[in-house]
């Protein structure tokens, strides 16, 4: 009987086991993937809502689908849209859309949203998309067939809209008659791999889940979750974080750890000195090529950004954006005894002997440069401009003060650091000053010929025809500098492999040129 007993007890005990065991087993296969990526608040990833610069857009575009996407190689892929068709003109786009997208509420995603959200954009100013979807004359749906009918050929159609432009869906958006106020929940409905599951601005912390239904594949982190951790290294380094993009003296750092590895991409990020080109000494071009002669980059680039930079050039345009990129333009090497020669034929002495030169009618070659308040580029410039006569008085800001100045036209002269250099050269145009285009404003650019040339390129389908084009355009940049780029900066990211293996910079950058390793397609299981 005792032993009876003892069999009986020790056949539970090996049923609990099992249950126990196969109750872990059961548990270890729903465990979560969390992804966590250090970064900046960028604002509410609401398609108006969000901070207008790079990491902005991509945080909305987590959510939000475009009809098209680009590849790591920069290649245009399918997306909302699965194939597409350009007419001999180059004025009518035909677009066959995949039936099996949904919005994140389950309604399918239809031709009717991809016009709705033209006209809504035509109607509503957006600070990125208007000046690009009012080239569209007009939107035609025939079931999932999509016209888009031009009012002019815009050669690049497919990068800066068909795959830009975030698509809404009208059964939410038909009602919003202040776009840029509309934050609640159903402004995050998207159709993308991710849905916004928690926003806290103070924190800077943003929490994703993944779209189990997305029509494109499985998506590979359960939880997307950006954070703002005091000291990003070592939030890696202790796995507190999965990823964050480091500075050239972290990564020295982070290198000497086998657990980490690095991904490197192109610089498609311009860091650059403008000019207020309505005062004077800087309407002048002889000044500005003064100040070019003045400006010692290689040495900028190491004291700056310690190497992590390529020097910048004086047609605008990367190197590294090889297939626009013109050779051939003027190249200002660092030479002081040519920027005092200039300045000397210009009239600027210094006649007081203080180290300040002064213009014929006695004003200081003394001027405020509005700059960010963290980085070491400011002091560099100061320090390079002061050995030739001009003194600057820096005006340290924030990101978000900064942008208001120049935006407005608030500057003698300012530092600016973007990316959008990368894909089609059509960010050469950004640089026009236009009294109807706010956003195209602060450069105040308005040299007739260049205008011309940037309208013309623009309407342009034949590659090479268009190719020339490009190059008179930074031949003309390079002659009147406009603008100086100091350097392009390169782009880093710094991860742990396991959970996202698939990391990578897109060629040219996503969008209509965002250097950024945050493509969602990182985080959609290849098929």
């Amino acid at each position: 009987m005792a032993g009876r007993t003892l069999k009986i007890i020790a056949l539970c005990f090996l049923i609990c086991c099992t249950l126990i065991l196969g109750g872990c087993g059961e548990k270890s296969q729903k465990t979560e993937n969390i992804y966590r990526i250090a970064g900046d608040d960028y604002g509410y990833p609401a398609p108006y809502a969000y901070y207008p610069r790079g990491p902005g857009y991509c945080r909305m575009s987590l959510i939000f689908d475009t009809l098209l996407w680009k590849d790591e190689n920069g290649s245009l892929i399918p997306a909302l849209a699965k194939e597409y068709a350009a007419s001999p003109d180059g004025k009518v786009w035909t677009f066959k859309l995949d039936t099996n997208a949904k919005w994140h509420d389950g309604q399918p995603v239809t031709g009717e949203d991809i016009k709705f959200t033209v006209d809504y954009m035509q109607k509503n100013p957006h600070p990125s998309f208007t000046s690009e979807v009012r080239r569209i004359d007009k939107v035609t749906v025939n079931g999932s067939e999509v016209k888009f009918y031009l009012k002019k050929p815009y050669a690049p159609f497919l990068s800066n809209i068909a795959a830009n432009v975030p698509i809404l869906p009208q059964h939410i958006w038909s009602g919003v008659s202040d776009p840029l106020k509309f934050t609640d929940v159903k402004s995050v409905i998207g159709s993308g791999p991710f849905k916004l599951k928690q926003y806290d601005k103070a924190s800077a912390v943003y929490i994703y889940e993944a779209n189990k239904d997305y029509y494109q594949g499985k998506v590979l982190a359960d939880q997307l979750i950006f954070t703002k951790p005091g000291q990003p290294l070592l939030a890696l380094t202790k796995g507190d974080i999965d990823a964050f993009e480091p500075s050239v003296d972290q990564i020295k750092v982070l290198e000497k750890n086998s657990e980490i590895k690095i991904a490197e991409g192109s610089g498609f990020w311009v860091y650059r000195l403008m000019f207020n080109l309505k005062q004077e000494p800087f309407s002048k071009i002889k000044f500005r090529q003064a100040v070019a002669h003045a400006l010692n980059l290689p040495d900028l680039v190491e004291r700056a950004v310690h190497g992590g930079a390529v020097p910048g050039s004086a047609g605008y345009v990367s190197p590294e954006l090889e297939e626009w990129y013109n050779p051939q333009i003027v190249h200002y090497a660092y030479n002081l005894t040519e920027a005092d020669k200039i300045l000397n034929e210009l009239g600027y002495i210094d006649r007081d002997k203080d180290g300040i030169r002064e213009m014929p009618d006695g004003s200081k070659l003394s001027f405020e440069l509005v700059c960010f308040s963290e980085g070491k580029e400011a002091e560099v410039v100061k320090e390079m401009l002061k050995q030739t006569g001009i003194e600057l008085r820096l005006k340290a800001c924030d990101k978000g003060t900064h942008d208001t100045l120049v935006a407005e036209g608030q500057y003698q002269l300012a530092l600016e650091g973007h990316g959008g250099i990368g894909g089609d050269p059509a960010f050469l145009n950004s640089l026009i000053f236009s009294q109807n285009e706010k956003k195209h404003s602060r450069d105040m650019y308005q040299n007739k010929e260049y205008i011309a040339l940037a309208e013309k390129q623009l309407e342009t389908m034949d590659y090479e025809s268009r190719k020339n084009l490009v190059f008179q355009m930074q031949a003309i940049l390079a002659e009147e500098l406009p603008t100086i780029p100091l350097y392009y900066r390169k782009s880093f990211l710094a991860y742990h492999p396991g959970k996202i293996n698939s990391w990578f910079f897109t060629k040219g950058g996503i969008a209509s040129g965002i250097p950024t390793s945050l493509n969602k397609l990182v985080f959609i299981e290849k098929g």
